[in-house]
C-alpha cells in the first residue's frame, strides 16, 4: 500500500489499521460489500525523503506492508502505476479522502463518508508564481506536482494528506500523485501539492515485489 511519508514518520506498527473498502466511516449499514481490515507487519519509507518546517516535504511517499494478502472485490480493486517520469501537467485527476471540507474550526474532525473532487494538474513553475502572489515563497521540486484551480474551488485539505489523486490513462485508472502538502483549502492560487509517483514508481516497484 502506498501513503506518504509524514504520516508514517512517527507511527508505530502496533497502532496502525488499514481499513479497505470503507465508504462511511460511522455506519457500514448501507454498503452492499463490507470493508476489510488489515495490521501493518512493515513501514518503508523512501531513502530521500527530506522533512522541512517551511516547504513541502521531499520524496513524501512511504509503503506499507499488510499483513495478509488482500481479497479483491468490486469495492476494492489495485490501480495501476505511471510509466517512469511520466509527466501529467494538463491533464486532471481525481483526489479522493475523509479529511475537512473547509479550513472552519467547525469542521474540525473531517467528513464521514469519502468525497471525491476532480483538479488539473499544473505546471510546477506556475504553482511555485502562484503560492508567492500570495506570499508564500516555496520550492515546487520535480518529484513534486502541483494540481488545484486558480480560483481555488475545489482541493484537498486536512485529513487527506497520503490519499490518491488517480487518472484514467490508456483505459486504466493509475496512481498518479500522493497527497502531501498545502497552505490553506482550496484558497486562490494555492493548489495542493502531491508526491509524483512517476518519479519513485521504479523503488515503489523494487519494494514490493
Amino acid at each position: 500500500m502506498v501513503t506518504c511519508t509524514e504520516c508514517m514518520s512517527r507511527a508505530r506498527l502496533h497502532d496502525l489499521t488499514v481499513v479497505l473498502g470503507l465508504y462511511d466511516i460511522q455506519d457500514q449499514r448501507y454498503q452492499s460489500l463490507p470493508p476489510q481490515y488489515f495490521s501493518v507487519r512493515e513501514i518503508r519509507i523512501q531513502p530521500h525523503f527530506r522533512f522541512s518546517a517551511s516547504n513541502p516535504d521531499r520524496y513524501d511517499v512511504a509503503l506499507l506492508r499488510l499483513d495478509r494478502p488482500v481479497y479483491f472485490l468490486d469495492h476494492i480493486l489495485p490501480i495501476c502505476l505511471p510509466p517512469f517520469n511520466m509527466s501529467f501537467e494538463g491533464l486532471s485527476g481525481l483526489i479522493t479522502g475523509w479529511g475537512k471540507t473547509d479550513s472552519a474550526l467547525s469542521n474540525k474532525y473531517g467528513t464521514r463518508v469519502l468525497h471525491k473532487v476532480e483538479v488539473p494538474v499544473i505546471q510546477n513553475k506556475d504553482c511555485e508564481l502562484w503560492h508567492r502572489s500570495r506570499g508564500i515563497n516555496i520550492r515546487i521540486y520535480p518529484e513534486m506536482m502541483c494540481a488545484g484551480y486558480e480560483q481555488g474551488l475545489k482541493d484537498a485539505c486536512v485529513g487527506d494528506s497520503g490519499g490518491p489523486l488517480i487518472m484514467y490513462l490508456n483505459n486504466q485508472w493509475t496512481l498518479a500523485g500522493i497527497i502531501s502538502a498545502g497552505f490553506g483549502c482550496a484558497e486562490s492560487r494555492q493548489p495542493g501539492i502531491y508526491h509524483r509517483v512517476s518519479s519513485t514508481v521504479d523503488w515503489i516497484i523494487v519494494n514490493i515485489r
